[in-house]
C-alpha cells in the first residue's frame, strides 16, 4: 500500500500514483488511511512529507514468515524523510 501528500481517502492505496479525480487506483492521503486498508503481512511505503496523525496507528500485525512493514519511500536514499507528527 501507498501513501502520498497527494493521494486522497476515495484511493485505494494499492497504487503509487497521485489522485485525480475519478480514479481510484491511487496512494493514500494519509498513514492512517493506509494501515486502515492493510492487512496483517502488508507493507505500508510512505513517500516524502509531513504528516499529521490522527488518534495513533492500529497496525495489524503479520506473521514470522509474512511481518507487516511501514517504510519510507526511498529508504537509504530518502533526502526529506516522511515526517509523522
Amino acid at each position: 500500500f501507498y501513501v502520498r501528500p497527494d493521494g486522497n481517502s476515495l484511493c485505494d492505496g494499492r497504487t503509487n500514483a497521485a489522485y485525480s479525480s475519478g480514479v481510484t487506483a491511487c496512494a493514500k492521503a494519509t498513514p492512517n488511511q493506509g494501515v486502515a486498508a492493510m492487512s496483517g503481512g502488508d507493507t505500508l511505503v510512505i513517500a516524502n512529507g509531513a504528516y499529521g496523525l490522527t488518534g495513533g496507528l492500529a497496525i495489524k500485525s503479520g506473521t514470522q514468515a509474512s511481518p507487516t512493514r511501514i517504510r519510507g519511500a526511498q529508504a537509504g536514499n530518502c533526502k526529506v524523510k516522511p515526517e509523522l507528527w
